[in-house]
């Protein structure tokens, strides 16, 4: 493989995890992570009484039922700066997330502008997350209206 392969493998991840939380694919979503792999929230994200990160494949699943309560996410992946080392690499990934709720009869869109700081390693050919570490930068609300079901391509 070359490096140039390695970044679209981990850019491939990176992609997979979004399409995984927007379309709440929870096996997709673990295919994604290492067994004992760690996602860490940032504190704005941490909601009273819940986990402020989510260690294994067990706690990992839980990530779909956490954004269960927005109609609809939208994860969009802007870049990815990945240093490669081996079998092993770490990357900064930008991305604003999108989520839809209703209140008071209007639809509106909290839109998180982040960033994870990525850690991953190669096995058998094949690279997954090893660690995850998110970052919310700012945040903004806004009106939406025409919010339609989510439909496969």
């Amino acid at each position: 493989m070359t490096a140039s392969d390695d970044r679209l493998d981990l850019a491939g991840l990176a992609a997979g995890y979004a399409l995984a939380v927007d379309t709440r694919d929870e096996a997709r979503l673990l295919s994604v992570f290492h067994p004992d792999a760690v996602l860490e929230l940032s504190p704005e994200m941490i909601r009273p009484g819940g986990p402020s990160q989510f260690r294994g494949h067990d706690e990992l699943r839980k990530i779909i039922g956490g954004v269960g309560r927005y109609a609809r996410t939208r994860h969009a992946i802007f870049q990815q700066v990945a240093e490669i080392n081996g079998d092993q690499a770490t990357a900064l990934t930008y991305c604003d997330a999108h989520h839809i709720t209703e209140r008071d009869g209007e639809w509106r869109d909290h839109v998180m502008v982040m960033r994870y700081q990525d850690t991953f390693a190669r096995a058998n050919n094949s690279w997954l997350f090893t660690r995850r570490v998110l970052f919310v930068d700012w945040t903004h609300d806004v009106l939406v209206a025409g919010v339609h079901p989510y439909q496969e391509a």
